[in-house]
């Protein structure tokens, strides 16, 4: 009859080859498809209620809105910029047809370990411009068209 001492010295070595032993099976990343229920994490300048109405606007019926983080699969973060009114670079670029709100989003999972999605927009528009939306209406508008095309491109 082997020792205990020769018994675990064959067979330690096999234990760690073992991938169910030595690599546990990591649960697998979450996709963009996957996620169905988003958290809004505070923004700047009440942008997160702006991105809420737009995300259920454009995506009703897919993604859900949720209140509380525990309940999502996904959290979406982000910032928004925009330049103070009446200032002259202000009156400059708005003739000029550049932006003068730019936001940006990332959605990240649960974990927090990877990005899902990521974009940025801004609020110019070239034509009809006293007749167009801009501000953080529009950059949020832009953002959830962008997140509907990249949930409807990563669907099989």
């Amino acid at each position: 009859m082997l020792s205990l001492k020769r018994r675990c010295f064959y067979v330690l070595p096999f234990l760690f080859l073992s991938p169910s032993v030595a690599h546990p099976q990591n649960k697998a990343a979450v996709s963009l498809r996957d996620v169905r229920k988003i958290f809004v994490e505070p923004m700047p300048n009440g942008f997160d209620q702006y991105l809420i109405a737009a995300i259920t606007k454009e995506l009703s019926g897919r993604i859900s809105i949720v209140t509380l983080k525990d309940d999502a699969d996904a959290t979406l973060t982000g910032a928004v910029n925009k330049e103070a009114d009446g200032t002259p670079s202000t009156v400059a670029r708005r003739v000029l047809g550049m932006d003068l709100t730019t936001g940006a989003l990332r959605l990240l999972p649960k974990d927090g370990k990877t990005i899902l999605w990521a974009s940025e927009a801004g609020d110019k528009s070239i034509f009809l411009v006293p007749y167009r939306r801009t501000g953080q209406r529009k950059v949020a508008e832009r953002l959830a068209k962008d997140l509907r095309k990249a949930i409807e491109n990563s669907s099989p």
